[in-house]
């Protein structure tokens, strides 16, 4: 008897489960079908992790152009390639086997390995730390080695009509404040003569050239940056109304150059003698270090997942790349270890294409289906899981998802990852539903005839829904 009870409780609560789930299945399909969506190239798919099986799929295998939500592969490839322990470092080494009597009789090395979040006051606090080891004179020449990456610094020279998409600065091992500097201009109290310029950092590593004009118009301000010998050469045109300020970034052309610049000029204002040269070259296999700035992997993620940085998604992609080479990354090299650990996880299919970190290229492809199975290895993969989960932007709370779903049960619950190019809205991550079901779900809208916002609208109503869902039947 208590068999039978049993058999007849499990049998009333599968037809209750499959009937909660067609129900799902019929709202969300009504969402769909009141906002007219039947017109544009859309992909959806959603998974239960309590049925460990798909609850929704329309169109879920379809390539779609995945916009940012590529993000989600580079992250989810350096945290298991990599390993969350792994920090991102910049270092400052010396061939001089003798460091006690206060000189480095030999050169220094400037070695970086791709952090993208490094700036000039961590070169400060590197340079503070030589001066505390009571270094008083560096005889040789300070040598940049940007080796950890290929010599492919700028996006349009790896991807076609890369011109199209948003600008970049170069993508190289050593960057430094995000590769670019600050151009200030102020007005001039008269139309037609010329407004003040200055830079920051200033040094004597650029030359500025001002072509611009003081005018009752608005601000037009343009930069044209050429490389020369031992420097950038920067031509300002445009113009900018009476007494009025504004400032751009101007993205540099050689990195590495520049940041050995700036680096001989913090040794002489730290008191440290220098009148060696700067020079970029891979440097010698032993060295002794002297100091090493190091960002946790993690921190990277969670700057990519959060707020879509392309920036410090292509570091990464180039990071992931030189790991997997064992030798200087390249983008070719990124996207063999993506694929190398998608094949792994038997994840890869074969309509995949992912060209870049960050999703800007509009040459990515891959379906809705392939990234809900992304993102269900990564909850399976509990070791990781965490840290992955929560590098993710918060419904409501924080990130590029931060004003989204205020309101409903999914703020402070759905954590994902969005993508927005022209023409191309995509939301992407996990929600948990009222009966503690997390939900894993992935939805994408290309050539769209509407705003972007209006497909947002459409998304969040799924996901709000989901967050809402009652299914009650656990595998």
């Amino acid at each position: 008897m208590k068999i039978f009870k049993l058999i007849t409780l499990l049998c009333i609560l599968l037809v209750f489960g499959s009937a909660a789930a067609q129900n799902l299945q019929d709202r969300i399909q009504q969402i769909l079908s009141s906002t007219r969506t039947n017109t544009d190239e859309y992909g959806i798919a959603i998974f239960s992790t309590n049925q460990n099986k798909f609850l929704f799929e329309n169109n879920s295998e379809a390539t779609l152009l995945p916009a940012s939500t590529t993000k989600l592969y580079t992250t989810a490839t350096a945290i298991l390639f990599l390993g969350d322990e792994y920090t991102v470092n910049t270092e400052i080494l010396t061939d001089d086997v003798n460091l006690t009597d206060n000189s480095i009789d030999g050169n220094i090395f400037l070695k970086g390995f791709g952090d993208p979040t490094f700036t000039i006051p961590n070169l400060q606090k590197m340079v503070s730390e030589i001066m505390a080891q009571g270094i008083k004179r560096i005889s040789g020449n300070i040598i940049v080695d940007d080796s950890f990456f290929d010599e492919i610094l700028f996006r349009e020279e790896w991807i076609e009509d890369e011109n199209r998409n948003v600008p970049l600065p170069a993508i190289c091992a050593t960057t430094i404040d995000k590769n670019s500097i600050t151009l200030s201009l102020r007005g001039n109290s008269r139309t037609n003569r010329k407004p003040t310029v200055s830079i920051f950092p200033n040094l004597d590593y650029f030359t500025v050239v001002n072509s611009a004009k003081t005018t009752g118009r608005r601000t037009r301000i343009g930069t044209v940056v050429q490389q020369m010998q031992s420097g950038e050469k920067i031509t300002v045109t445009g113009t900018i109304p009476r007494n009025r300020s504004s400032s751009i970034k101007v993205h540099i052309k050689n990195p590495p150059l520049f940041i050995g610049n700036l680096l001989k000029n913090l040794l002489i204002q730290g008191g440290i003698e220098f009148t060696g040269k700067i020079l970029t070259r891979t440097s010698p296999e032993v060295l002794n270090l002297l100091v090493s700035n190091e960002t946790p992997l993690i921190s990277l993620i969670s700057e990519i997942n959060k707020r879509s940085d392309n920036f410090i998604a292509e570091h990464l992609f180039k990071i992931i790349g030189a790991n997997y080479s064992e030798g200087s990354g390249g983008a070719f090299d990124a996207t063999q270890a993506i694929f190398t650990f998608l094949k792994s996880t038997n994840l890869f299919e074969e309509e995949m294409s992912i060209l870049d970190g960050s999703g800007i290229s509009r040459n990515n492809q891959f379906s809705m289906k392939a990234l809900v199975r992304l993102l269900t290895h990564m909850y399976f993969t509990k070791d990781d899981f965490e840290q992955f989960f929560n590098s993710l932007s918060i419904a409501g709370v924080d990130g590029t998802m931060g004003s989204r779903l205020v309101g409903t049960s999914a703020a402070n619950n759905c954590r994902a990852k969005t993508g927005t190019l022209r023409g191309v809205t995509a939301t992407a991550g996990y929600v948990t539903s009222k009966d503690n079901d997390l939900m894993i779900f992935a939805m994408n809208f290309n050539s769209f005839k509407r705003s972007a916002s209006y497909y947002r609208d459409i998304m969040d109503n799924i996901i709000s829904l989901l967050s809402e869902t009652e299914i009650s039947q656990r595998n």
